[in-house]
């Protein structure tokens, strides 16, 4: 069965703003050493982030409603950001999303926790590609296999084998 379009015009320019988001790190993926493409980004993220903030005003203050597939998407926008506040926002986001935000919660929660200088909890994020940031023990951050396969997290020992460079 075909999607039905929103007719939210917010529901569209969030779209743009995630797909635009998404494109911009799949170019600089292909190509790491690029700096032109990362000044690229950099700059097209912070126009991004502009009116990803308005649109966050907007909906917590209750003047707008999002889907859980916008708050996904806002909440990405957020998590690309340089600023702590941002990532705190993201996870906020990715929790309000149900289902569909407990991955990018998990992340955003992981970043946020980085750039306070702490370790992570879940393991989602990677230092220059493969080497895994640092992380809590499964002991204290109170996180299971089990929790992260609930967000599509890989367990801790695949987690691991990346940290310690014993992947294939």
């Amino acid at each position: 069965m075909e999607k039905i379009p929103s007719l939210n015009p917010i529901s569209s320019e969030l779209k743009n703003l995630f797909d635009a988001d998404q494109a911009d790190r799949m170019a600089l993926h292909e190509d790491l050493d690029n700096q032109e493409l990362m000044q690229k980004m950099v700059e097209n993220d912070s126009h991004r982030l502009q009116r990803a903030g308005e649109i966050y005003e907007q909906y917590k203050s209750g003047s707008l409603s999002l889907t859980n597939g916008e708050l996904v998407q806002l909440a990405f926008l957020f998590q690309h950001s340089r600023d702590t506040e941002d990532y705190w926002k993201a996870h906020e986001l990715g929790e309000s999303a149900g289902e569909e935000g407990k991955w990018i919660a998990a992340a955003a929660e992981d970043r946020w926790l980085l750039s306070k200088g702490e370790k992570q909890k879940w393991g989602t994020q990677f230092l220059y590609g493969t080497e895994q940031a640092p992380m809590l023990s499964d002991e204290e951050s109170g996180v299971t296999d089990e929790m992260r396969k609930e967000r599509k997290i890989p367990p801790r020992a695949e987690q691991m084998k990346v940290y310690q460079g014993d992947i294939e």
